[in-house]
């Protein structure tokens, strides 16, 4: 067990888990989403990917491979909640984080793999790529705009 500023970091044989101790403002959302087959509330993919960019990210400085892939499959599998956890930060705080991604090298890893992902392919120059959404225009109103190379 590690403990951070605002993180417990507690690691199992399966892989590591965080849990955030300090409250941040992100999206909002409520818990709308149900663990299948459970009274289990779990909180909404947008808020799951707010409070890693806005607390991991932003707050401490830290990317890992796992924060930067859930983002890619968010771009494919649920837009919306990506354009929102973007809108919720300012275009100056995009900005230095594509710029910090960029200073990466090609084949960066933050050393934690990705364990079983669904969709390996997205892995492959994982900085490049997500410097690539925080590099896109991101209407507030509602679409994620087409990333800048």
């Amino acid at each position: 067990m590690e403990v951070e500023r605002g993180w417990l970091r507690v690691h199992f044989p399966e892989g590591p888990a965080a849990v955030m101790t300090i409250p941040r403002p992100t999206v909002r959302d409520p818990y709308v989403q149900y663990v299948q087959g459970t009274d289990i509330p779990t909180e909404s993919t947008a808020e799951i990917l707010a409070r890693k960019l806005q607390s991991r990210i932003l707050d401490l400085g830290v990317f890992t491979d796992r924060d930067l892939y859930d983002l890619l499959v968010a771009q494919e599998h649920d837009p919306d909640a990506l354009r929102r956890v973007l809108v919720s930060v300012t275009a100056e705080e995009r900005a230095a984080i594509a710029s910090e991604l960029g200073a990466l090298p090609r084949h960066w890893s933050s050393g934690e793999p990705v364990r079983e992902p669904s969709y390996p392919e997205l892995l492959d120059d994982l900085a490049s790529r997500a410097r690539r959404l925080f590099n896109a225009d991101v209407d507030p109103g509602g679409s994620h705009a087409g990333a800048a190379p």
